[in-house]
């Protein structure tokens, strides 16, 4: 794995009160300090509003270096 830094604490309460795109932006930093192949696993893609997915999700896979997969897995709550 990398180290996430503040990353991991902020998700552990759930990225309370931090802008997506601030979140998105330290992520990406992070995620570009490697150069070994990554696979960034996200579940549970139903839970998130679509802004968040839209913000967030779609712009690290859009900006990910080549070296980084990402994993997303979510349900039909419909």
């Amino acid at each position: 794995g990398i180290d996430v830094g503040r990353l991991e604490g902020l998700a552990a309460q759930e990225f309370a009160d931090v802008p997506a795109t601030a979140a998105s932006t330290a992520l990406a930093a992070q995620l570009s300090g490697t150069s070994a192949p990554l696979v960034v696993f996200v579940d549970d893609l139903h839970r998130l509003s679509r802004e968040v997915v839209q913000q967030v999700l779609a712009r690290l896979v859009a900006e990910a270096p080549r070296n980084v997969r990402f994993a997303l897995s979510g349900r039909d709550t419909g």
